[in-house]
């Protein structure tokens, strides 16, 4: 698809008479962050880890908007960490409780997503008590 078609606003289907209410799910992207986002993705596709030019320059990229994430939360770089989703996200910190050697409780909202409930119920396998607010 051309860029010049994802800057036509009738792209995004925003209109004052549609309504979204699935936040949960998934969110209506800033234009301009889609827009800039796909201009990267197109331009620097290459494998971070791989040792060719491409994949040099992906690692730089990916380097950058790390320092730049970290700096907009005053976190250190090495604690920021990119994943594919929000799934992926709440999997690897839930399973990470299974390093500590002490089990304690989880607290889970009764409304959470799916996403949260099923690796929570998991940990409770291990010992992890599961509390609903």
């Amino acid at each position: 698809m051309p860029l010049e078609k994802l800057r036509r606003q009738e792209y995004y289907h925003v209109s004052m008479e549609r309504i979204y209410l699935d936040w949960a799910a998934t969110a209506v992207p800033d234009e301009q962050l889609h827009y800039e986002a796909l201009k990267l993705s197109l331009g620097t596709f290459a494998n971070p880890s791989s040792p060719h030019t491409d994949g040099k320059e992906a690692a730089a990229l990916l380097k950058d908007m790390r320092a730049r994430t970290a700096a907009c939360f005053g976190a250190e770089e090495e604690n920021i960490i990119f994943t594919s989703g929000g799934t992926e996200s709440n999997n690897m910190m839930l399973f990470s409780l299974l390093e500590k050697k002490r089990r304690g409780n989880i607290i889970v909202s009764e409304i959470e997503h799916s996403a949260v409930w099923a690796p929570a119920k998991r940990l409770e396998g291990f010992g992890w008590e599961i509390r609903t607010v």
